[in-house]
């Protein structure tokens, strides 16, 4: 009789950040189902040949394995409550988190306000534990620990959803390990490409003045971050486990909106300092850039009736790079195509102040945080586990 494996669609993933006190042998317990696509592993194992020279040529004398890393991807869209809210947790590494307002000062149940920023000078950023599986069976999880978010895309479009591509650096993965539990937010609350805005002002403006400063139409927008860390085995460490070394962080992105009367003006103003010079200047332009991604109305359950009830404030999230140095703004001289005109910029590092900060509103009462953890040894299934010999 003929095997058919299964669709491998069947597979899931999903994501918890570890308290600081937790050890690197503890696993995150706490977790969100992410549902993201293109999960890639990046599993990786080197191995050193040893090699010696018989008087005639050079002769492979026996190998081993030196060492063992994983850097697990995927894509994910701006879906609140679904692990949007982590994410800036991951890449910033300090956030707060305070009940929602209303007009008299009183908090809105259920509906909440974060900040996220750059933490300390000398704090390490969180680490994650990941895990994979296949939802038509029991036992083959696998799951990646003390993982960290290396390099970070988002991506703006204005026919598309926004996306953005973590890519972590963790120890290698453990595998055949039983599957979590597993649920899901009905409805999925996501953010549609309308409800995407760019703002670009002067350093230190204030927000009231950024609002009055919108890109009113760009087509494609994208930031990166790079923490440019290395993970390294030492000699303490179990074979597979590594440990984290923060490098020199890059940040870069970059706008294309249409070329028109409102917009032009960039492009002199980057070549010559002054949207009406005529010469090139050897002063740099540096400006204030926010990404902001809106939703819709959060809905609270009231306690009594158990109904759903409009709070009147939106889902929120303002991505604010307090300042940038634009490196090029160019649009083409010819063709046929419509004219365009592409920003792009650096983000600067000053030590008074966060290099990125988000704001977000959001009803997730808190992140996804573990400060009590599980060890691997409790997910090995019962059965014949661990393997003998």
């Amino acid at each position: 009789m003929a095997v058919i494996p299964p669709n491998a669609s069947w597979h899931y993933f999903g994501m918890g950040f570890k308290d600081s006190t937790l050890t690197k042998d503890k696993l995150a317990a706490c977790l969100v189902n992410i549902r993201g696509t293109d999960f890639e592993d990046g599993n990786e194992i080197e191995t050193e040949t040893d090699q010696g020279h018989t008087g005639t040529s050079n002769l492979d004398m026996g190998s081993y394995r030196k060492n063992a890393t994983s850097a697990p991807t995927w894509e994910d869209g701006f879906r609140y409550s679904e692990g949007l809210e982590d994410y800036w947790y991951g890449i910033l590494g300090d956030y707060e988190v305070t009940a929602h307002l209303d007009d008299n000062d009183d908090p809105i149940a259920g509906v909440y306000d974060y900040h996220f920023e750059q933490a300390d000078e000398g704090v390490d950023l969180p680490l994650a534990t990941i895990y994979n599986g296949f939802q038509k069976t029991t036992t083959d999880a696998r799951v990646w620990n003390n993982a960290m978010i290396n390099e970070c895309e988002v991506t703006f479009s204005n026919e598309d959803l926004p996306k953005i591509n973590p890519t972590w650096i963790s120890d290698y993965n453990n595998f055949n390990l039983i599957n979590p539990s597993r649920s899901f937010r009905e409805p999925s609350i996501f953010v549609k490409a309308p409800q995407t805005q760019i703002y670009l002002g002067a350093v230190g403006a204030s927000e009231a003045d950024m609002l009055l400063n919108p890109i009113d139409c760009f087509t494609e927008a994208s930031f990166s971050i790079n923490q440019n860390a290395e993970d390294q085995a030492c000699h303490a460490d179990a074979f597979g486990v590594n440990t984290k070394m923060m490098g020199a962080r890059e940040a870069t992105g970059s706008i294309t909106m249409p070329w028109t009367d409102a917009t032009k003006y960039l492009e002199t103003e980057y070549e010559a300092f002054d949207k009406y010079g005529h010469i090139v200047s050897e002063n740099i332009t540096n400006k204030q850039v926010w990404f902001v991604a809106g939703g819709q109305n959060i809905f609270v359950e009231d306690a009594e009736t158990h109904e759903m009830e409009d709070t009147g404030v939106a889902y929120n999230t303002i991505i604010k790079f307090p300042e940038v140095e634009v490196t090029s703004v160019t649009s083409p001289k010819s063709g046929e195509d419509a004219k365009d005109l592409t920003l792009e910029f650096k983000v600067l590092e000053k030590p008074s102040q966060s290099y990125m900060t988000v704001d977000m509103v959001s009803d997730l009462e808190d992140l996804h945080i573990d400060d009590t953890g599980i060890t691997l040894a409790s997910l090995y299934p019962t059965t014949n586990w661990p393997p003998s010999g």
